[in-house]
């Protein structure tokens, strides 16, 4: 068998903890690896340079890449005499990539780290079109899909895809950064006064539903007046869903923290996690929340319908998401979840096929597997 390269193909060029993470593992399995970013080289190009010096890491340009230029980088960073497999991370990394695989040999595995259904919400509908006919065809030019949750799953379903060609490989967290988070007793933010608390965590983004939330919480309000909503997360929207807030009379009872650093933690000294997204890949925010013992009033997306499969105890999934209804939810899900009686680190073990180490060992197996088929081809 050849010499195994595997090429990370990446949107941003900061720092990321989770494939930093994975280059560790893979290096220490013998993989030789590159790194080409489509924005230019920036922190995590020095990081990896510094720390795995004979890893190629590609610099040396002041530009974004665009789809020619990304081709070029993409060909130039093959290894002779191997398998060279570009894993895509990310929708403009895949669609430079299936271009790229129309013309030389390389093998393309995807991670679906894309929202299934996000080019559905692009406004004008028209980019949305274009930009899911980019999508279908990535998907069929990938040797391998890594399906992060049933959602996406459902679409690739949706959309004929090959289902040989698609494995279910979580993204995957940091345990032991979580297990340490809930244990520190340091102070990074002060809670309002006020019960139950209810948090949202995430973007400030259209696809998260804010504003049906907030609607739904005001309906909330009416039977549990000293509630309050804590919203944790920057975005877009921010200006526009403090103006709701004050449109629906509930500013006083919904507080923005902006970004916070410990997110588990903060999971820890509340009652409950909405998230009423209206797509995910994943959704990292459903197993921190798990781990954290936290109990989840949240929309069908991602793999919280995974976990619903699963009978998880503490993962409430809407059935219906009017804003009665989640009012309604969170009530039941506030009276009847006793948070008390609930063994919050027994969820470690019982969860163990989302710890990130367990999944990038399975994504160095699904790399071993592509290249197994290339060489029998």
């Amino acid at each position: 068998m050849k010499n195994l390269h595997i090429i990370h193909f990446v949107e941003s060029n900061n720092r990321h903890e989770w494939l930093e993470n994975l280059i560790s593992l893979l290096d220490e399995k013998g993989f030789s690896q590159t790194l080409v970013s489509i924005e230019p080289p920036g922190a995590i190009s020095s990081y990896l340079s510094n720390n795995f010096p004979h890893m190629q890491v590609k610099k040396m340009r002041r530009y974004r890449l665009n789809i020619f230029t990304g081709v070029r980088e993409v060909i130039k960073s093959r290894k002779k005499n191997s398998t060279n497999i570009v894993f895509a991370l990310g929708h403009p990394a895949a669609v430079i990539t299936g271009i790229t695989s129309c013309f030389v040999s390389t093998n393309f595995v995807f991670s679906h780290m894309q929202q299934p259904h996000y080019f559905e919400l692009m406004k004008p509908k028209w980019k949305g079109t274009i930009h899911t006919l980019l999508y279908r065809f990535y998907l069929h030019r990938a040797d391998l899909i890594h399906s992060l949750s049933q959602e996406v799953k459902d679409n690739l379903v949706k959309y004929r895809i090959n289902q040989k060609k698609v494995i279910s490989i979580n993204i995957g967290v940091n345990f032991d950064k979580i297990h340490r988070e809930l244990v520190d007793k340091k102070v990074y933010f002060t809670l309002p006064e006020g019960s139950p608390k209810i948090l949202m965590v995430g973007r400030l983004a259209p696809e998260k539903n804010y504003e049906t939330a907030l609607r739904a919480f005001a309906t909330f309000l009416e039977n549990r007046p000293r509630a309050i909503l804590l919203i944790a997360g920057e975005g877009p929207m921010k200006e526009r869903l403090k103006s709701l807030a004050v449109h629906l009379l509930v500013s006083h009872n919904v507080h923005f923290l902006g970004y916070i650093e410990n997110i588990p933690s903060l999971m820890a000294k509340v009652d409950v996690l909405l998230h009423l997204a209206t797509t995910e890949s994943y959704g990292q925010i459903y197993i921190e929340a798990v781990l954290s013992g936290l109990p989840i009033v949240c929309t069908p997306t991602g793999v919280s319908i995974n976990l619903m499969k699963e009978e998880t105890a503490n993962v409430f999934v809407l059935k219906n998401d009017s804003k009665n209804g989640i009012s309604e939810s969170l009530d039941f899900c506030l009276t009847n979840f006793k948070y008390s009686s609930f063994d919050r680190f027994a969820q470690f073990s019982l969860h163990h096929e989302h710890d990130e180490k367990y999944v990038h060992k399975q994504i160095a197996d699904s790399f071993l597997t592509v290249s197994a088929k290339a060489y029998e081809n």
